[in-house]
């Protein structure tokens, strides 16, 4: 069991050497609808999946074609099985398994974007960025912000609401949109 970790799909899943074939939507946007961005510390419950469907719209706003889109949806999809860990605490070995996460996670979701997920991450991790900096304005209660993204990227396309929405929503939202993103 060295390795292992049961999900909700009620598979075993090794985290340090992904197989493809082991992946399922499903249980990522099951599991990101649950997990709570900034380890719980905002001032509402805001989930990885949120952040994802929310990355995925920005995406789209700015004009992005869908590739970018997917991969903006997917780009948090490895903490699904290793969890949402802060930038400043994120190491060389967590960054070297989540990097075998998100291939096996591609291949077997998306394997049209391996190459663009990792040639286009300025386009990506921007809007990431902004959602990041859009989220620490509006979720935490103290002055802390992260460094803002030059040449005033932090502008959102989107509007977004600090309603908390079910987890339920938010899965059925990421299922539906990653759907619709790879059956285009």
């Amino acid at each position: 069991m060295k390795n292992i970790i049961s999900i909700f799909s009620g598979q075993s899943f090794n985290v340090l050497i992904p197989d493809p074939m082991t992946v399922k939507i499903e249980d990522i946007a099951h599991a990101l609808s649950l997990l709570c961005r900034a380890n719980g510390h905002f001032n509402r419950f805001y989930s990885v999946a949120e952040h994802s469907v929310n990355c995925c719209k920005e995406a789209s706003a700015r004009g992005y074609d869908k590739t970018i889109q997917l991969c903006c949806l997917l780009h948090d999809a490895s903490e699904a099985y290793i969890c949402d860990i802060p930038r400043p605490i994120k190491g060389q070995a967590y960054m070297e398994n989540e990097d075998r996460l998100e291939k096996a996670i591609l291949m077997a979701l998306a394997p049209h974007c391996i190459n663009l997920f990792f040639a286009e991450q300025a386009l990506w991790r921007t809007v990431d960025d902004t959602m990041l900096y859009w989220e620490f304005e509006n979720y935490f209660k103290n002055d802390v912000k992260p460094n803002p993204i030059p040449d005033n990227g932090q502008t959102l396309h989107i509007a977004l609401s600090s309603q908390i929405r079910p987890f339920e929503d938010v899965q059925n939202e990421f299922l539906a949109l990653y759907e619709e993103l790879v059956n285009d």
